[in-house]
């Protein structure tokens, strides 16, 4: 039990921390259509755009956000607002508890990666679909994200944590090059 209080702490406080960092992002001034009431916020201080919280009102952007084609920024925005509105804020702190209960169980880490590989794929059709792109167009828009990942400030801290992340998106790229058309098949 103690196990689990450490690490749940550990995960509030870390979360609590980065909010308390986002706290000073300030309002994007662009026009950017928007289809719902939440605020779009940009800060120094992250490298790919998030939103955080059980029932998020923000999304927050990285400084570079400005500088990618507009449609990009707006297929971007989709994604957050997928996640929103799928409520993974509140999935992801399920997921946070059913790990704590069962840290001593590595297949309970392997699922849980496994959840958050899906569901960003899941925000990504919807993304897809919203914005009427195809998949290798939205590949292309993640690409470029990760081309202006230059230097993170809080995410990635050793190698092993890049090399992870490089494979996360390389899983999402195939996925939408590959794999959802035969996905997509099979749900019909």
């Amino acid at each position: 039990i103690a196990l689990a209080a450490i690490y749940l702490v550990l995960a509030f406080c870390s979360t609590f921390v980065l909010w308390l960092k986002l706290s000073v992002a300030k309002p994007v001034q662009e026009n950017i259509q928007q289809k719902s009431e939440l605020k779009l916020l940009q800060s120094e201080l992250i490298s790919t755009p998030l939103s955080i919280g059980l029932f998020p009102r923000n999304v927050f952007l990285p400084s570079f956000f400005k500088t990618l084609p507009h449609q990009c920024q707006q297929v971007l925005i989709n994604h957050e607002l997928a996640h929103i509105k799928r409520k993974d804020g509140f999935f992801q702190l399920l997921q946070m508890f059913a790990q704590a209960v069962y840290f001593f169980h590595p297949l309970v880490w392997l699922l849980n990666e496994r959840v958050n590989e899906y569901r960003e794929m899941a925000c990504d059709d919807t993304a897809i679909k919203q914005a009427n792109l195809s998949p290798m167009e939205y590949s292309r828009y993640l690409v470029h994200m990760a081309e202006n990942i230059v230097h993170p400030h809080w995410s990635y801290n050793s190698a092993t944590a890049l090399i992870r992340q490089k494979n996360k998106l390389t899983n999402r790229v195939n996925y939408l090059l590959k794999e959802s058309k035969v996905m997509k098949r099979k749900m019909v």
